[in-house]
C-alpha cells in the first residue's frame, strides 16, 4: 500500500452495520442494539399490534382490546411465521381507545417501529400510525410519502427530511427514535435522519393505518408494530426483527 489510513476500527463480536434481518421473537423487552434494553422490564412498551391473525390482540403487557375499523388479517409478512395486517387505503385502521395516557410521550424518549409494504401511494400522506384516535393537536404522527419517512403534529410538519424512494410490494422495517432530545429516523436498521427534537408531544389514543378522522390511509400492509414510551432503543446502526412480536 502506498497511503494513508485514518480512523480504523476493527470490532470483534459487535456487528455495527448493515446487516441481514433476523428471524427471531422480539418480545416487549427485546432490543435488537447492542448495550440498550426496554425500560420497566418491558413496561414501557405500551402496544403492540399488527402481529396476530387476532386484530383486537394487543401484546404489550397491558394487553387491552383493540378496535378493527375495516382492516383485515394477512398471512403476507416480512418472514417466518410473522401476520400482517391489510389496509385498503379507503378507511381501514386499528385503534386503541383504553389507557389512553399510556401514548403520551410529552418531551421524553420513546420508540416507533414497524414493518410496512406499500401497495401503493393513493395519499399525498400516508398514515403509519400516530398517537390520537379524535382530537388531534399536538400528537405525533409517522407516515410516508413517495419519496421520504415523514413524521408531524396534526398541522405542522415535525421533520420531511428522511429520503428514501419506496418500492411497492417490498417489506420495509422503519423506527424513529428520540433520545435525550435527538430523534433518529432508521429504514432496515440504517440510520437515515437525525434532528433536535424536544417537542411534547400528547395523546389521546393510538391508531394505525390512518389519521384521527380516518383520512390519509394507508394502503399496504403493516407487521408488528410497536411503541415503546420512556425509553429510546436505537440510537446506532440495528438488525431489525423479522419475527413474530410477543409478550
Amino acid at each position: 500500500m502506498h497511503g494513508h489510513i485514518e480512523d480504523f476500527r476493527f470490532t470483534k463480536g459487535l456487528s455495527r452495520y448493515p446487516f441481514t434481518p433476523l428471524k427471531e421473537t422480539l418480545t416487549s423487552t427485546t432490543s435488537w442494539q447492542g448495550g440498550k434494553t426496554v425500560g420497566g422490564s418491558g413496561g414501557h412498551t405500551k402496544i403492540i399490534c399488527c402481529h396476530s391473525a387476532t386484530l383486537t390482540a394487543d401484546a404489550s403487557a397491558t394487553g387491552r382490546t383493540l378496535v378493527v375499523t375495516n382492516a383485515t388479517a394477512s398471512n403476507y409478512s416480512p418472514g417466518g411465521v410473522m401476520k400482517s395486517v391489510y389496509f385498503d387505503g379507503s378507511g381501514d385502521y386499528i385503534s386503541a381507545n383504553t389507557s389512553t395516557s399510556d401514548f403520551v410521550l410529552g418531551t421524553g424518549d420513546y420508540t416507533f417501529e414497524t414493518w410496512v409494504n406499500f401497495k401503493s401511494f393513493p395519499q399525498t400522506v400516508n398514515t403509519l400510525a400516530g398517537t390520537t384516535i379524535s382530537t388531534g393537536g399536538s400528537v405525533l404522527y409517522w407516515h410516508a410519502k413517495t419519496t421520504g419517512f415523514t413524521m408531524g403534529t396534526q398541522n405542522v410538519w415535525i421533520r420531511d427530511e428522511a429520503k428514501i424512494t419506496w418500492k411497492t410490494n417490498r417489506w420495509y422495517h422503519v423506527a424513529a427514535c428520540r433520545i435525550s432530545g435527538v430523534t433518529k429516523q432508521f429504514i432496515d436498521g440504517t440510520m437515515i435522519d437525525s434532528f433536535n427534537d424536544t417537542t411534547s408531544y400528547t395523546a389521546d389514543g393510538f391508531r394505525v393505518g390512518a389519521n384521527n378522522g380516518g383520512t390519509n390511509a394507508l394502503n399496504g400492509w403493516l407487521s408488528n408494530t410497536r411503541l415503546i414510551v420512556g425509553t429510546g432503543i436505537y440510537d446506532n446502526a440495528f438488525t431489525p426483527p423479522a419475527a413474530e412480536l410477543t409478550e
